[in-house]
């Protein structure tokens, strides 16, 4: 699939710094116009440069861009977005961040029984998603500095509408879950916005497939424990969901 594609030749940049195009096709195991479609691709998500003959890592920092995730786990993703909306109710004021999982879950809004709902985002690609529903819902854009690769919206405009809004839950994904280390995510300012969105929520849904149970990245959101109800598929570890339902957290698993 083209996205594991991507994700491979990404790990190979960024142990080797370059790679040719021959090296590439023989590793992978497709042709070499298909890696040089791949590289194209890479190119103009900011990712990689094209050198002749191959490729090089344009940062040593690689966050995987939101379109190369959507394709990532993506049924599982479905299941858990299709869940996430079944615990919502008419009339909410809701906070929805950004990510793939969040993104399909307000796609489910579509086949849903929800008529009636305010959904503030601080994310481009989970406003286009609600823009370009069958149903006509309360948007609110925070406004803000676009961050390349998640196209969430970072800075002070951000934080100014948070403060003065309550909601009755946030939908938020996160790039690692674990019952020592927390939520975490790969950018600083992220995380700060996360942890103030759920300190003013009273319902936390947080939705993680099982790839990212387990994993720990550079920036702590929440501690496990501020997380009210996690959703994952059935692929996740019985053993890590024990440990996090432990701190009081109510688990689905879809």
């Amino acid at each position: 699939m083209k996205a594991l594609r991507l994700e491979r030749i990404m790990a190979i940049l960024k142990s080797r710094g370059y790679a040719t195009v021959e090296e590439l096709a023989k590793e992978l195991g497709v042709s070499e116009v298909t890696i040089r479609r791949d590289l194209d691709e890479l190119r103009r998500q900011g990712l990689a440069d094209r050198k002749r003959g191959g490729a090089i890592l344009r940062s040593i920092h690689y966050e995987m861009p939101f379109f190369i995730k959507l394709e990532k786990n993506k049924e599982e993703k479905i299941r858990i977005a299709k869940k996430a909306i079944e615990l919502l109710s008419n009339g909410w004021t809701i906070f929805a961040m950004g990510g793939t999982t969040v993104y399909y879950a307000i796609q489910e809004l579509n086949g849903s029984s929800i008529q009636d709902l305010t959904i503030i985002t601080n994310s481009i690609t989970t406003a286009w998603a609600v823009i370009n529903l069958k149903k006509e819902y309360d948007l609110v854009h925070t406004g803000g500095t676009v961050r390349r690769g998640s196209f969430e919206c970072i800075g002070e405009q951000v934080v100014d509408v948070i403060d003065h809004i309550k909601f009755d839950a946030v939908i938020m994904g996160a790039d690692g879950v674990d019952p020592v280390e927390g939520v975490t995510v790969s950018n600083y300012s992220e995380s700060l916005i996360a942890r103030k969105i759920a300190n003013r929520s009273k319902l936390v849904l947080l939705l993680a497939d099982h790839e990212k149970l387990g994993a720990v990245r550079s920036y702590k959101a929440l501690d496990v424990r501020d997380v009210d109800i996690l959703i994952t598929d059935s692929e996740a570890s019985k053993k890590m969901l024990e440990d996090i339902s432990n701190f009081g957290v109510r688990v689905y698993t879809v």
